[in-house]
């Protein structure tokens, strides 16, 4: 019998990028840790270099699980260029994106999906 798992997770490959839309009642370190690990594995699966993730959870981790999640990335997004939006504009997600670029993952938060994709898409690796 399958897990049932604390979260939805949608795939679309495009030919430049895989996008991956994630979703559920409520995050945790936990839940993040095994999303960005399935996001890893389809990611090195297909081998795409880009990747737009959107995040819809009512709820932010705190931040000292922040901390604790960019230190558990997969190796499977090293050298991925990553652009987020979370449709929740209030979380605190900037910690998130500081704390990856000191890490060396590329990646950008963003607070429009249309300008995460525009940047996604783009040769700039960094702000």
């Amino acid at each position: 019998m399958d897990r049932i798992k604390p979260y939805q997770l949608e795939f679309r490959h495009y030919e430049s990028y895989l996008y991956a839309f994630v979703s559920g009642v409520m995050d945790s370190l936990e839940i993040s840790i095994a999303y960005w690990r399935e996001i890893g594995q389809e990611c090195w699966r297909f081998g795409h270099k880009r990747l737009l993730v959107e995040e819809d959870f009512p709820n932010a981790i705190p931040d000292e699980d922040m901390v604790r999640l960019i230190s558990n990335v997969p190796e499977e997004l090293l050298g991925v260029k990553i652009a987020f939006f979370d449709r929740h504009a209030d979380h605190n997600n900037l910690l998130g994106e500081f704390l990856a670029g000191s890490r060396g993952i590329i990646g950008r938060v963003f607070f429009n999906l249309d300008d995460a994709r525009a940047w996604l898409l783009s040769d700039v690796q960094t702000v």
